[in-house]
Protein backbone atom coordinates (compact mmCIF):
# COMPACT_ATOMS: atom_id res chain seq x y z
CA UNK A 1 0.00 0.00 0.00
CA UNK A 2 2.76 2.56 0.79
CA UNK A 3 4.49 2.17 -2.82
CA UNK A 4 0.75 2.31 -4.41
CA UNK A 5 0.23 5.84 -2.53
CA UNK A 6 3.97 6.66 -3.25
CA UNK A 7 2.60 6.67 -6.87
CA UNK A 8 0.41 9.44 -6.70
CA UNK A 9 2.03 11.29 -3.45
CA UNK A 10 5.72 11.32 -4.55
CA UNK A 11 4.92 13.62 -8.09
CA UNK A 12 2.65 16.02 -6.23
CA UNK A 13 5.88 16.36 -2.97
CA UNK A 14 8.73 16.56 -5.36
CA UNK A 15 6.59 19.51 -7.62
CA UNK A 16 5.89 21.01 -4.22
CA UNK A 17 9.44 21.32 -3.84
CA UNK A 18 10.44 22.60 -7.10
CA UNK A 19 8.15 24.96 -6.85
CA UNK A 20 10.16 26.66 -3.82
CA UNK A 21 13.36 27.40 -5.90
CA UNK A 22 12.02 30.71 -6.28
CA UNK A 23 12.87 31.03 -2.55
CA UNK A 24 16.34 29.77 -2.78
CA UNK A 25 16.90 32.24 -6.30
CA UNK A 26 15.56 35.61 -4.14
CA UNK A 27 17.34 34.69 -1.44
CA UNK A 28 20.99 34.26 -3.55
CA UNK A 29 20.10 37.90 -4.39
CA UNK A 30 19.84 39.47 -1.20
CA UNK A 31 22.15 37.44 0.44
CA UNK A 32 25.04 38.52 -2.59
CA UNK A 33 23.29 42.53 -2.45
CA UNK A 34 23.77 42.47 1.69
CA UNK A 35 20.46 43.00 1.77
CA UNK A 36 19.19 42.12 5.16
CA UNK A 37 15.91 43.69 5.38
CA UNK A 38 15.29 41.65 1.95
CA UNK A 39 16.42 38.77 3.18
CA UNK A 40 13.60 38.61 5.79
CA UNK A 41 11.21 39.26 3.24
CA UNK A 42 12.24 36.53 1.33
CA UNK A 43 11.99 34.10 4.20
CA UNK A 44 8.73 35.47 5.07
CA UNK A 45 6.59 35.62 2.49
CA UNK A 46 8.93 32.45 1.04
CA UNK A 47 7.50 30.52 4.11
CA UNK A 48 4.00 32.06 3.36
CA UNK A 49 4.75 30.13 -0.10
CA UNK A 50 5.84 26.93 0.97
CA UNK A 51 2.44 27.16 3.29
CA UNK A 52 0.27 27.14 0.72
CA UNK A 53 2.13 24.84 -1.46
CA UNK A 54 2.39 22.56 1.42
CA UNK A 55 -1.47 22.65 2.24
CA UNK A 56 -2.19 22.05 -1.62
CA UNK A 57 -0.26 19.28 -1.46
CA UNK A 58 -1.64 17.66 1.63
CA UNK A 59 -5.31 18.32 0.23
CA UNK A 60 -3.93 16.66 -3.31
CA UNK A 61 -2.34 13.54 -1.16
CA UNK A 62 -5.56 13.36 0.41
CA UNK A 63 -7.45 13.00 -2.42
CA UNK A 64 -5.78 10.31 -3.58
CA UNK A 65 -8.65 7.70 -4.11
CA UNK A 66 -10.04 8.87 -6.94
CA UNK A 67 -6.33 9.09 -8.45
CA UNK A 68 -5.75 5.32 -8.03
CA UNK A 69 -9.23 4.28 -9.31
CA UNK A 70 -9.05 6.57 -12.21
CA UNK A 71 -5.42 4.86 -13.39
CA UNK A 72 -7.75 1.33 -12.86
CA UNK A 73 -6.62 -0.14 -9.30
CA UNK A 74 -9.36 -2.50 -7.21
CA UNK A 75 -11.14 -0.89 -4.96
CA UNK A 76 -9.47 -3.24 -2.15
CA UNK A 77 -6.34 -1.80 -2.96
CA UNK A 78 -7.45 1.58 -3.40
CA UNK A 79 -8.87 1.15 0.29
CA UNK A 80 -5.94 -0.52 1.65
CA UNK A 81 -3.99 2.86 0.22
CA UNK A 82 -6.09 5.77 2.24
CA UNK A 83 -4.69 5.12 5.75
CA UNK A 84 -1.17 5.57 3.98
CA UNK A 85 -2.41 8.62 2.44
CA UNK A 86 -3.68 9.90 5.22
CA UNK A 87 -0.21 9.19 7.16
CA UNK A 88 1.74 10.49 3.85
CA UNK A 89 -0.21 13.72 3.53
CA UNK A 90 1.32 15.42 6.88
CA UNK A 91 4.89 14.64 5.82
CA UNK A 92 4.21 16.45 2.33
CA UNK A 93 3.57 19.21 3.96
CA UNK A 94 6.36 19.30 6.33
CA UNK A 95 8.80 18.46 3.59
CA UNK A 96 8.31 21.10 1.14
CA UNK A 97 8.66 23.50 4.73
CA UNK A 98 11.45 21.44 5.48
CA UNK A 99 13.28 22.35 1.82
CA UNK A 100 12.12 26.40 1.91
CA UNK A 101 13.90 26.65 4.97
CA UNK A 102 17.18 24.35 3.43
CA UNK A 103 17.40 26.67 0.29
CA UNK A 104 17.08 29.56 2.23
CA UNK A 105 20.11 28.90 4.64
CA UNK A 106 22.24 27.19 1.16
CA UNK A 107 21.58 30.87 -0.65
CA UNK A 108 22.96 33.00 2.35
CA UNK A 109 26.05 30.03 2.04
CA UNK A 110 25.32 27.45 4.86
CA UNK A 111 24.79 24.31 3.82
CA UNK A 112 26.03 22.36 7.29
CA UNK A 113 22.75 23.17 9.27
CA UNK A 114 20.66 20.90 7.00
CA UNK A 115 23.07 18.37 6.63
CA UNK A 116 23.34 17.84 10.08
CA UNK A 117 19.70 18.34 11.02
CA UNK A 118 19.25 15.64 8.00
CA UNK A 119 22.32 13.26 10.21
CA UNK A 120 19.78 13.70 12.91
CA UNK A 121 17.09 12.72 11.16
CA UNK A 122 18.42 9.37 9.86
CA UNK A 123 18.71 8.42 13.37
CA UNK A 124 15.49 9.93 14.80
CA UNK A 125 13.86 7.62 11.37
CA UNK A 126 15.21 4.38 12.41
CA UNK A 127 13.89 4.84 15.51
CA UNK A 128 10.50 5.56 14.86
CA UNK A 129 10.65 3.08 12.29
CA UNK A 130 11.70 0.45 14.78
CA UNK A 131 8.76 1.09 16.75
CA UNK A 132 5.68 1.60 14.13
CA UNK A 133 6.34 -0.16 11.36
CA UNK A 134 5.78 -3.47 13.52
CA UNK A 135 2.42 -2.58 14.69
CA UNK A 136 1.48 -0.11 12.09
CA UNK A 137 3.17 -1.35 9.02
CA UNK A 138 3.40 0.92 5.79
CA UNK A 139 1.13 3.11 7.61
CA UNK A 140 3.49 3.20 10.43
CA UNK A 141 6.77 3.89 8.07
CA UNK A 142 5.09 7.13 7.11
CA UNK A 143 4.55 7.98 10.46
CA UNK A 144 8.08 7.67 11.42
CA UNK A 145 8.96 9.45 8.43
CA UNK A 146 7.32 12.55 9.45
CA UNK A 147 8.45 12.66 12.47
CA UNK A 148 12.08 12.48 11.03
CA UNK A 149 10.59 15.65 8.62
CA UNK A 150 9.75 17.66 11.26
CA UNK A 151 12.84 17.66 13.19
CA UNK A 152 14.26 18.55 10.53
CA UNK A 153 11.72 21.34 9.78
CA UNK A 154 12.38 22.23 13.87
CA UNK A 155 16.20 22.52 13.52
CA UNK A 156 16.55 24.63 10.87
CA UNK A 157 13.56 27.02 12.08
CA UNK A 158 16.17 27.58 15.23
CA UNK A 159 18.79 28.27 12.88
CA UNK A 160 17.31 30.49 11.08
CA UNK A 161 14.92 32.59 13.45
CA UNK A 162 18.19 32.63 15.21
CA UNK A 163 20.45 34.30 12.70
CA UNK A 164 21.88 38.09 12.55
CA UNK A 165 19.32 38.74 9.76
CA UNK A 166 16.42 38.21 11.27
CA UNK A 167 16.69 40.31 14.18
CA UNK A 168 15.79 43.94 14.37
CA UNK A 169 16.05 46.44 13.22
CA UNK A 170 12.52 45.38 10.87
CA UNK A 171 12.95 47.71 7.82
CA UNK A 172 10.31 47.44 5.20
CA UNK A 173 11.37 45.99 1.59
CA UNK A 174 9.03 45.09 -1.18
CA UNK A 175 7.37 41.83 -1.14
CA UNK A 176 8.88 38.90 -2.54
CA UNK A 177 6.24 36.59 -3.09
CA UNK A 178 5.36 37.61 -6.80
CA UNK A 179 9.03 37.00 -7.73
CA UNK A 180 9.15 33.56 -5.62
CA UNK A 181 5.76 32.66 -7.42
CA UNK A 182 6.85 33.25 -10.59
CA UNK A 183 10.12 31.66 -10.76
CA UNK A 184 8.89 28.78 -8.34
CA UNK A 185 5.67 27.67 -11.02
CA UNK A 186 9.14 27.15 -13.29
CA UNK A 187 10.85 25.56 -10.80
CA UNK A 188 7.80 23.23 -9.81
CA UNK A 189 6.85 22.77 -13.65
CA UNK A 190 10.61 21.55 -14.31
CA UNK A 191 10.48 18.83 -10.83
CA UNK A 192 7.62 17.71 -12.35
Amino acid sequence: FFALTMTVALPIMITGIGATTGILARTAQAHGRGDMAALRQVFRDGMIWALGLGTLALVLILSVAPVLSLIGHAPTMIEGALPVARALAPGAFIQILFVACAFWLEATGRTRPALYAMLIANVVNIAFNLLLIGPMGAEGAAWGTNIARLTVLLILLGVILTRAEMRPPRTNAPSELRAIAKIGAAGGVAYF
